[in-house]
């Protein structure tokens, strides 16, 4: 036994050297600037074209809830229905801040959102905001910049949603019209930015639009006309961008790309290892700190555990593919799909890689996006059946 721990320690002394140049000599090479990218995008857009200015000036003219605890209008609020216990808060609260509720109207009705990604490091890190001096250099990371205020879309909607009711209550037809428009106009922008999570925040807020349209068909009898049914017809019908329910993840392959090049060295032909800057991306992802004299020590003895950038983007591929044919048919035609296939096939797999394991936590993630596009369709259907009994 001890004759083969000093021949293992001997191999490992000779070949210390290799493994240490192989892991600190190469560099990452950054080819792709998503940041910038999107940036070019929205600088072609004409300003008075763009809807983030007046987003901001409308989140900035409303009211705040100060008091936002338990059983409260502040941890209620925008989500109250009539009826409600703060229903009477939630109408006083509408009537104090209708220039904001309007301004979010004029927002929704811009062509664009047009929100420019900033590439300067915030002056107080949060999750995925990595070491300015490691990683801002001008292609930041496309995680850590991908922040459109996704959060600000939804709270908007849910609180034209509100308004609506109000409207409802009111017998206010065209204001209630007023506000599907902007909820659908909310939707249209936060499916414009290259992000997985915008698709997903758009197809949130179209099924909240479709949910209150026909509650208000069905429950306010008689508030629309023939046009208005006809016009809300045609809104929720056009709502739905053609290409879905088919799924793209373009933008995730080019994600994971941004995320191979910040992590493996560049071979020139689209191979590469993991390497000492690699590997501290990857701690500070974890959101690891201090003294990295460990990592540069032991680093050169683990990268044999990691997939190669090879390996890596190739099972990225195979996985979204999959993933990408769960839409290919419909809903009711679904059994196991590929995607799940791909998944269970890749989970029992054993000596799995380093970075191919998280991987599949992207995977499962990615899993349920075709079922959301699927399961939304089915609401706009449902919606577009509720107004046509509305109207025979």
């Amino acid at each position: 036994v001890k004759r083969s721990i000093a021949t293992s320690l001997l191999a490992t002394l000779l070949v210390y050297p290799f493994l240490f140049w192989r892991f600190h000599a190469p560099k990452p090479n950054l080819t792709l600037n998503l940041g910038a990218e999107h940036n070019a995008i929205v600088d072609a857009m004409p300003p008075e074209d763009r809807a983030a200015g007046v987003y901001a000036e409308a989140a900035a003219m409303f009211e705040e809830i100060p008091d936002k605890s338990a059983r409260t209008f502040g941890i209620a609020w925008p989500d109250i229905l009539p009826g409600d216990e703060f229903w009477p808060e939630a109408r006083a609260y509408i009537d104090r801040n209708e220039q904001a509720i309007a301004m979010i109207r004029a927002g929704a009705a811009q062509p664009h959102a047009g929100y420019r990604l900033s590439t300067v490091p915030p002056t107080d890190p949060g999750p995925l905001m990595l070491d300015p001096a490691h990683d801002w250099n001008g292609n930041p990371f496309w995680m850590a910049l991908c922040s459109e205020p996704f959060g600000q879309y939804r709270n908007f909607a849910r609180t034209l949603a509100a308004d609506a009711r109000y409207a409802a209550e009111r017998a206010e037809p065209a204001r209630v019209m007023q506000d599907v428009e902007a909820m659908l106009g909310l939707a249209r922008h936060a499916g414009e930015g290259r992000s997985v999570i915008g698709d997903l925040v758009a197809v949130a807020i179209r099924v909240l639009t479709f949910e209150l349209i026909g509650e208000l068909v069905l429950e306010r009898d008689g508030l629309f006309g023939e046009t208005q049914l006809l016009r809300l017809a045609e809104l929720t019908e056009s709502a739905v961008p053609e290409d879905l329910p088919k799924v793209d993840f373009e933008i995730e392959r080019l994600c994971q790309f941004d995320l191979a090049q910040r992590v493996f060295s560049d071979d020139g032909t689209g191979g590469g290892t993991i390497c000492f800057e690699g590997l501290r991306f990857i701690r500070e992802l974890d959101g690891a700190r201090g003294p990295e004299a460990v990592l540069w020590l032991l680093g050169p003895l683990t990268q044999f555990r990691f997939a190669t950038r090879r390996e890596y983007l190739d099972a990225c591929d195979a996985m979204l593919e999959a993933i990408e044919a769960d839409s290919a048919p419909p809903m009711w035609e679904w059994t196991t799909t590929p995607g799940e296939q791909y998944l269970r096939s890749r989970r029992q797999a054993t000596d799995t890689p380093v970075l191919l394991d998280a991987l599949l936590i992207v995977g499962e993630g990615l899993q349920g996006v075709p079922h959301a596009f699927e399961s939304h369709l089915q609401s706009r259907d449902a919606t577009l059946v509720a107004l046509a009994l509305a109207r025979y």
